[in-house]
């Protein structure tokens, strides 16, 4: 039994095209994140930071932390540690090292602003710890073990938003009556006007939308896992996630949520957006060595 999850999970990266893609498209949405907060970070990480606290826990990190995040200078560079080793390791340079740089100043980052940031960005950073040790080429089966673990440990990361999601939603009163979407429009922070006008005025309207979130986040944990009803599944989601990035004020969760779905894309897809970009030294197949 043993030597047979043993084999499955260190004999060859599964998926080797399919991490490929997802990896590009993690680093990606993180540029393009960390280039969206630039104008307002002197409002975010040092001196002149609003959630800078007055007092520091004693000790080496904590100190550290706070001298980091909220010097003058240091705020700033360590926004561009981070733009800097997202671009490396967009672009598959040095390995591990980039990406360590990318979760941990993504964690300074979040320490000191973390009001700023929803979940988009808190799932982000576990796609990121999960693929910091993942490698398509990986040839040694510590790599290949690690690679495949990292992967399947995304997929269940993102299947566990929609469950959670889903299981908050079944224990309210405003999902399951229907008025979820009606109320959410009343925040002007929260939906733009032309969408909250439309809600407002059009009851069964957002009485539709209120149920069919509630679902397809019920149904995504399940059918997701079902290869013929895949493609249908992702197809909505794309569009449920398109209208919270675009009809709501969450752009970077709802297109985070739409790059997460690469997870699920069919290898042989995969594959000829790799061979369509021209990737050198691209094997989808590695076997440990004998």
């Amino acid at each position: 039994m043993w030597s047979r999850v043993e084999g499955a999970i260190a004999d060859k990266v599964h998926r080797p095209a399919t991490i490929w893609v997802f990896q590009k498209v993690i680093y990606a949405w993180m540029m393009l994140h960390a280039l969206y907060l630039w104008p307002m970070h002197e409002i975010l990480w040092g001196h002149s930071s609003w959630q800078m606290p007055t007092v520091v826990d004693a000790g080496f990190v904590a100190n550290m932390v706070f001298w980091l995040n909220y010097h003058p200078e240091h705020g700033v560079m360590v926004w561009w540690v981070y733009v800097v080793s997202v671009a490396v390791s967009l672009s598959g340079f040095l390995g591990i090292v980039p990406r360590v740089l990318v979760f941990v100043c993504g964690q300074l980052m979040l320490y000191s602003a973390n009001y700023v940031f929803n979940s988009g960005f808190y799932l982000m950073q576990f796609f990121g710890f999960f693929l910091i040790a993942a490698s398509p080429n990986a040839r040694h089966w510590f790599r290949i073990s690690l690679t495949n673990l990292g992967f399947w440990a995304c997929r269940l990361q993102f299947v566990l938003v929609y469950a959670e999601a889903a299981f908050f939603k079944w224990r309210g009163t405003t999902w399951l009556n229907g008025s979820a979407m009606f109320y959410a429009a009343h925040l002007d922070h929260f939906v733009r006007k032309p969408v909250a006008d439309l809600l407002m005025e059009n009851r069964v309207l957002s009485m539709v939308l209120t149920y069919s979130a509630l679902a397809y986040q019920t149904v995504f944990p399940i059918l997701v896992w079902f290869k013929k009803l895949r493609l249908p599944l992702l197809l909505v989601g794309i569009g449920f996630h398109g209208f919270i990035a675009i009809g709501m004020t969450l752009p970077e969760f709802g297109l985070a949520m739409i790059a997460g779905y690469t997870l699920f894309i069919k290898e042989d897809m995969a594959l000829k957006i790799v061979r369509k970009l021209k990737v050198k030294k691209f094997d989808t197949v590695r076997t440990v060595p004998q």
